[in-house]
């Protein structure tokens, strides 16, 4: 995300990258020559040995800003769907993109999508954890089925009941949720379990709704003076 800004970059060492799956992605072909590219003097595109991800260097114009990179990332993640729309990972980044930008409409479509190949997924592959919190997540944010959701999470702290992260996230979306009582019960067996971000958890918008309780702001060290 926006970081140091590069006066030049140089090296090329092929013409594409490839999907976590193997597909050769052309870089012509990810490369869109339209407006997004006005204000880029250069381009290049690094992909390390795992395959999962792809950093984009950008050498930009003076008038280049915050928004534009978003919109980059949004449009280069729209095409990375395109070549490899079934790894549920390649949603992620471009639903985060679409929701920095403010665009709500193209969120939810995202969200739909993704939605849709995380249940793919977890029927291919029931164990995959990270593939339920998503999906139970997805849900609790687009309040599709609050039900389904519940369930999710519960196979997933089933299959992961020591896991502090999978406890926390789970925590997070039974706050998303307004379960006040799971979300503190999850969020307190996720400390126990070892997750260590007391200063993460007492200002995440995910728990807003503890953030006013007693027993939250002992859990994440809080007390009363400083929580008000």
């Amino acid at each position: 995300w926006p970081g140091q800004r590069l006066s030049s970059v140089v090296g090329r060492a092929q013409d594409y990258v490839l999907t976590p799956s193997g597909t050769q992605a052309t870089i012509a072909a990810l490369n869109l020559h339209d407006r997004l590219y006005e204000g880029l003097r250069q381009i290049q595109y690094v992909q390390r040995e795992t395959r999962e991800r792809l950093l984009v260097r950008v050498v930009v114009t003076e008038h280049w800003g915050d928004t534009n990179t978003r919109e980059l990332a949004a449009a280069l993640t729209e095409r990375a769907i395109e070549f490899n729309g079934d790894d549920y990972n390649t949603y992620i980044p471009y639903h985060q993109a679409q929701r920095r930008l403010g665009r709500q409409r193209e969120s939810a479509h995202v969200e739909e999508r993704m939605i849709k190949v995380l249940r793919q997924q977890l029927e291919l592959v029931p164990e995959d954890v990270r593939a339920r919190i998503l999906l139970a997540a997805n849900l609790a944010y687009s309040e599709a089925d609050s039900d389904e959701s519940i369930r999710h999470l519960r196979t997933a702290v089933a299959l992961r009941p020591n896991d502090p992260n999978t406890l926390y996230n789970a925590a997070c979306t039974y706050g998303v949720l307004r379960k006040k009582a799971e979300a503190l019960e999850t969020l307190r067996k996720a400390f126990a379990a070892g997750y260590g971000n007391r200063n993460w958890a007492a200002k995440d918008s995910d728990l807003v709704w503890l953030h006013d309780d007693p027993e939250f702001q002992k859990l994440v060290g809080l007390n009363t003076s400083s929580a008000s």
